[in-house]
C-alpha cells in the first residue's frame, strides 16, 4: 500500500505546506483560468466529473471541485427490488439466504489550488464520502427477483466520512493536463485528465 495511503493526515499536510510556498513567480500570465475534466478515485469512483477557477485576484490561488460516483451499483441491476431492505427481507421472507454484500460511494469534494510552474498544479483539500451497502440474497422459492436471486439496500448500514485529497495537474499540452493524487475516504488513487478552457 502507498506510504500516502497509509499516513493520510501526514501527505495532506505536506501537500497543503507545498501550496503554501508555492512561488508567485511560477504563475503564469495573470487571467481567468478554467478548466474541467474527468476525474475517478480508483478503485471505488470511476465516474466523476471535475474543474477549477484560478482567481488572480487572490494571487493565483485557485478553487478546485470533482463529484464523482460508483457506476456499477447494484441498484442498476435488473434484480434490483426497489422499495425492499435488506431488515425486511430477512424478518418477512422464510427461508432466505444471504449471498453477497457491496458498497457503493459517492463524493463531492472542494480544495484549494495553487499553480507551481507553468505545466504543474498541487490542490488539498476535502469533502464527503457516502457509503451505501447493498446485500444480495437468495430466494429458494423463486418467488422474488432473478430465478430467486436479487439486490436490497441496506439502509441502516449507511455511513458518511470526511474524504481528504491532495494531488497535481500535470500539464502535457496547451489545451490538456493529466491529474494524479489519492483519497482518504474511500482510500484510493485520483487519476484523470482535464481540459483548459480559453483565457478570460
Amino acid at each position: 500500500m502507498s506510504p500516502c495511503l497509509r499516513s493520510a493526515p501526514l501527505c495532506l499536510a505536506l501537500a497543503a505546506s507545498g501550496l503554501a510556498a508555492a512561488p508567485l513567480a511560477a504563475q503564469d500570465t495573470p487571467g481567468l483560468r478554467f478548466g474541467v475534466g474527468y476525474t475517478a478515485n480508483a478503485p471505488e469512483m470511476l465516474a466523476g466529473a471535475s474543474g477549477f477557477v484560478i482567481l488572480p485576484a487572490l494571487g493565483g490561488i485557485g478553487l478546485y471541485l470533482d463529484a464523482k460516483v460508483n457506476p456499477d451499483s447494484p441498484r442498476k441491476d435488473d434484480t434490483f427490488l426497489e422499495g425492499r431492505t435488506a431488515l425486511q427481507i430477512e424478518d418477512e421472507v422464510a427461508g432466505v439466504r444471504f449471498q453477497d454484500s457491496k458498497d457503493s460511494y459517492r463524493s463531492f469534494n472542494v480544495a484549494v489550488l495553487r499553480p507551481v510552474t507553468p505545466s504543474l498544479m498541487l490542490y488539498a483539500g476535502a469533502g464527503i464520502s457516502q457509503m451505501t451497502r447493498y446485500r444480495e440474497y437468495f430466494d429458494p422459492a423463486e418467488e422474488m427477483g432473478l430465478a430467486g436471486y436479487f439486490w436490497v439496500e441496506a439502509p441502516d448500514e449507511k455511513e458518511t466520512f470526511v474524504n481528504g485529497l491532495a494531488g497535481a495537474l500535470l500539464r502535457i499540452s496547451s489545451l490538456m493536463s493529466l491529474q494524479t493524487g489519492f483519497e482518504t475516504n474511500p482510500k484510493g488513487f485520483t487519476v484523470g485528465a482535464t481540459f483548459h478552457l480559453p483565457r478570460r
